[in-house]
């Protein structure tokens, strides 16, 4: 009489997966079972097959394991499926919940061009970022603290320009992906040379000017890195005036009469290098001056009775030196300018001119003083 054996039906079940949690690229392992339910026993044969739905591996029942390698993170539910040989029908195990987290990664400098760079100058900063599970996908910003620049990982570098000279750390951050974690690289140091300037004077008036005038100096310190500041100070090599590179210009009095070699330099700042200007040519006369007799001692005098005479001699440019001469058109007396006075004895009787006469130095032209008036009695 015929009989009818059927397939035993199956159970299968995932037993464990390690690790739990994995990460992108990671291997896990699942281990499952198929085991025949009763009234069947004995032992199923084939091959069961482990998925999330979109990646999957396969092992013989009787190995009892199988690998993936996640390629996205995030929770899935994987399944173990079972399809069954002539004598075990198949069957497939309630879903289990697996985690993979995003792969870590490595950020690394790899370059940066120019190194040293001076201010203002762009710097290409090459980067990279790895993983031992893949390629990243997303941007990286490198900064130096203060001004930063963004690029993609694929890119592999960016243009950063620093604001500030002197010695920098720059950092590169990858921001991550949906299957990669962030991660900044370890700092690198980049140094930033002050930008090189020119100086120049622009003009000088009044030109020629005399010694002790004031002459306007102006002057422009540029440079193609932006805007320098701090302070430029005109020099003839004995005096001096200083003005701020904004202000553009100084006064200078001059103390020596002849032609001058101007220079105007520039001290720097912290983002600018120094400078100096070519040497402009300037040409000091000598200042002017006054001779005045202020008076006579004693006055009226007598036939060979010493007479002291009292004189100055000014300027607006400073104080003159030499000499001055008095005379009263037949005798005569010397002395400094700083010594102020003379003595001569007049030798004839009546009413003379006196007049005093500076003879001039380097700097200071000669005058002679207007006519004074003195009586000379005869000797009682």
């Amino acid at each position: 009489m015929p009989h009818t054996v059927n397939a035993s039906a199956t159970t299968t079940a995932i037993t464990s997966e390690t690790p739990d949690p994995s990460t992108v690229g990671q291997a896990v392992t699942f281990f499952f079972t198929v085991a025949a339910n009763a009234p069947g026993s004995g032992t199923p044969t084939g091959t069961v097959t482990v998925t999330d739905g979109t990646q999957s591996c396969s092992a013989s029942v009787a190995v009892g394991s199988c690998s993936i390698a996640f390629n996205s993170a995030g929770t899935r539910t994987v399944t173990a499926s079972y399809p069954g040989d002539g004598n075990y029908s198949a069957s497939t195990s309630t879903g289990v919940g697996h985690t993979v987290s995003p792969a870590t990664t490595t950020t690394s400098i790899t370059g940066q061009s120019p190194d040293p760079s001076v201010f203002g100058q762009a710097i290409i900063v090459s980067y990279s970022v790895t993983s031992g599970s893949g390629t990243p996908t997303g941007t990286v910003t490198v900064g130096d603290g203060a001004e930063t620049c963004t690029a993609t990982v694929a890119a592999g570098s960016c243009s950063l320009t620093p604001s500030s000279a002197g010695s920098l750390k720059l950092t590169a951050t990858y921001g991550g992906d949906g299957n990669f974690a962030g991660s900044t690289s370890a700092s690198v140091g980049h140094t930033v040379n002050p930008a090189p300037t020119t100086t120049t004077i622009t003009s000088e008036a009044p030109d020629p000017s005399t010694v002790g005038q004031a002459v306007g100096v102006l002057f422009s310190v540029a440079s193609t890195a932006g805007t320098p500041t701090g302070t430029v100070t005109v020099s003839d090599g004995t005096d001096s005036c200083s003005g701020t590179v904004a202000a553009g210009s100084c006064s200078l009095t001059m103390s020596t009469a002849g032609v001058q070699t101007l220079t105007a330099t520039y001290g720097g700042d912290a983002n600018f290098a120094g400078s100096a200007s070519t040497g402009v040519s300037h040409t000091v006369t000598q200042a002017g001056t006054t001779t005045t007799i202020t008076g006579v001692v004693p006055e009226p005098s007598v036939v060979s009775q010493p007479i002291t005479i009292s004189f100055t001699v000014t300027s607006s440019g400073g104080t003159p030196t030499g000499n001055v001469t008095v005379t009263d058109g037949v005798v005569s007396c010397m002395a400094t300018v700083a010594d102020g006075s003379c003595s001569m004895i007049p030798l004839v009787a009546g009413p003379e001119t006196l007049v005093a006469t500076y003879g001039g130095d380097a700097n200071f032209l000669a005058s002679t003083s207007a006519p004074f008036a003195h009586t000379v009695n005869l000797t009682p």
